[in-house]
């Protein structure tokens, strides 16, 4: 008697367990839409496009020995930081990975493009007075695309 009992008490509890086991996942999916996911993906492109210019600009333009070299080189470390945090977000995203993980992610990319945004105005600053104007421009309108794509994806966070 005792043990059917148990036996239909566990039965009846199965679902509630089954759905406490499926709890992370049922909350992760609320960061992940896809509009979200494209965001994500978009601020990873523009973000590669600025690296390679910075790049290319610490190779190809004279400015090594500068301070402007000095400034590109920290810009060209944390730009690519920033790129491989944002990729691993738009991965966890299309993934539906726990919202700790996303959230982790959405902190690390915040501090990467804080340090990114203050290095491409020192290196942008140091280019123009260094008579490099066009380079300046350059450098300028690829990292203002990363901001405005960093602040599309802020917004749709918020949604």
């Amino acid at each position: 008697m005792k043990i059917s009992i148990i036996l239909a008490s566990l039965i009846a509890l199965a679902p509630l367990s089954a759905s406490i086991a499926n709890a992370e996942t049922s909350i992760a999916p609320a960061y992940s839409n896809q509009e979200m996911i494209d965001a994500t993906w978009a601020l990873a492109n523009v973000t590669d496009d600025a690296l390679d210019l910075a790049s290319e600009f610490s190779r190809d333009h004279g400015i090594q020995a500068t301070a402007a070299g000095s400034y590109i080189n920290d810009l060209i470390g944390d730009t690519n930081a920033l790129k491989h945090a944002v990729q691993r977000l738009a991965d966890k995203l299309t993934n539906h990975a726990p919202r700790h993980e996303i959230q982790n992610e959405l902190n690390t990319i915040e501090t990467k493009y804080q340090a990114v945004n203050r290095n491409s105005t020192k290196v942008s600053t140091q280019l123009y007075s260094q008579l490099k104007t066009l380079e300046g421009y350059q450098l300028r309108t690829a990292f203002t695309k990363i901001r405005s794509r960093y602040v599309y994806l802020q917004a749709q966070l918020a949604e």
